[in-house]
């Protein structure tokens, strides 16, 4: 992976009268990356997308593609370096796979080869002569897919890829989302309301909530927000807690557990002698991370924070 920045927004901002759909959103994709752009429905995530393709015009805040501004007189030509799936593929359901290919092709004025390139990509050369309106709907994504990829794009914006499909067809798409960068040299934008999903494919994530950017890294540097937890079982929990507290730890209790913030079997064994010395009965003590997925809907506030006892 180089350092170039494939996409790059600064103070990014649209509005619907009064709502603020996207607010100075400052996002910057790596080339070579997978970059799973995160968020609740209607965090402002596919106004974002539309900001990006030129489709809409921000109130505030620029976008640069490839290093120039979309704006500039030469954007049909950043653009054209653009491949995109949003929402559903628009198909000709009578019409096979290579036809509906074929006829974006000829709008793309774009070489006959690339049909069977593109086919080959998303794994439908042997369905390619089917009628389209028989394929299952992870075939019809797949086609959308190939259909973005005719132009030989750098740059491949996804939005929700996998809503919709079955587990298999996830599956098909994850794989293909996955292979792009390494195999085909395609830096790709996916955006997502599933960490689940994406935390599968992509090298790097940003994350909004109401229009706001709220984390913006690396999947590992999310992944480092994780804290580790020490799950303890204990028959008097409200003096194990109190104990906890008086010595330093940070100690968080629910449900006639005790939860204190540890991050090694050292710090397990130092706290479990502290209890065993103040007569305290501990039945059950675990080392606990929270899952990706809990962070993230820590983050977009769908899950409330844990509170600490005082």
């Amino acid at each position: 992976m180089n350092n170039q920045t494939i996409i790059q927004t600064t103070g990014l901002t649209r509005r619907y009268k009064t709502l603020v759909a996207v607010n100075k959103l400052d996002l910057k994709v790596p080339a070579g990356s997978v970059y799973g752009f995160l968020g609740p429905n209607g965090a402002g995530k596919t106004t974002t997308i539309r900001m990006l393709l030129g489709l809409i015009t921000p109130d505030e805040g620029t976008v640069r593609l490839f290093g120039e501004d979309i704006h500039t007189p030469a954007r049909l030509n950043l653009l054209r370096r653009v491949g995109s799936l949003v929402e559903m593929p628009s198909l000709y359901l009578h019409l096979t796979g290579r036809e509906n290919l074929e006829v974006t092709r000829r709008l793309l004025d774009a070489d006959k080869k690339h049909i069977d390139r593109v086919l080959s990509i998303v794994n439908l050369t042997a369905d390619a002569d089917r009628v389209t309106k028989g394929y299952s709907l992870g075939m019809k994504q797949r086609l959308g897919l190939a259909l973005a990829l005719l132009n030989e794009p750098d740059l491949l914006m996804l939005d929700e890829p996998t809503n919709g499909l079955d587990p298999a067809g996830i599956h098909e798409m994850r794989e293909l989302i996955r292979s792009l960068p390494q195999q085909h040299g395609i830096t790709v934008f996916v955006s997502s309301h599933l960490l689940s999903e994406v935390e599968q494919v992509a090298t790097h994530l940003g994350i909004v909530r109401k229009g706001n950017l709220i984390f913006q890294g690396t999947l590992e540097a999310l992944q480092a927000q994780r804290p580790t937890y020490l799950h303890i079982g204990a028959r008097q929990p409200e003096a194990a807690a109190t104990i906890l507290q008086k010595t330093g730890w940070q100690v968080i209790s629910q449900n006639g557990h005790v939860n204190v913030k540890a991050a090694s079997e050292a710090d397990a064994a130092t706290i479990n002698t502290a209890l065993i010395k103040q007569g305290i009965d501990v039945y059950h003590l675990s080392l606990v991370q929270p899952s990706l997925e809990t962070i993230f809907l820590q983050l977009t506030g769908e899950q409330p924070e844990q509170t600490e006892t005082h």
